[in-house]
């Protein structure tokens, strides 16, 4: 997305966090600072659930990259 585009997404995940007390943070990579994608938790039906949402550029699959950032996630909002 260009910069344009991703301030509303942007604005959405603040407020989601404010909001909830959770969210979904870039996945960066440690070795170059550049982002691989992103992962974090979502709100779930009308239960105060969440789901595990992620995504990552083609290029990083089967990394161990989602696994790492899943357990990050989980364990920041616990």
């Amino acid at each position: 997305l260009s910069r344009e585009e991703s301030l509303p997404v942007i604005g959405k995940l603040l407020e989601r966090f404010e909001r909830d007390g959770f969210g979904q943070w870039a996945v960066v990579l440690k070795e170059t600072g550049r982002v691989a994608g992103y992962c974090g938790l979502k709100p779930y039906g009308e239960a105060r659930e969440a789901e595990l949402l992620y995504g990552l550029a083609k290029e990083h699959w089967n990394a161990g990259l989602a696994s790492e950032a899943a357990r990050a996630a989980v364990t920041a909002c616990s």
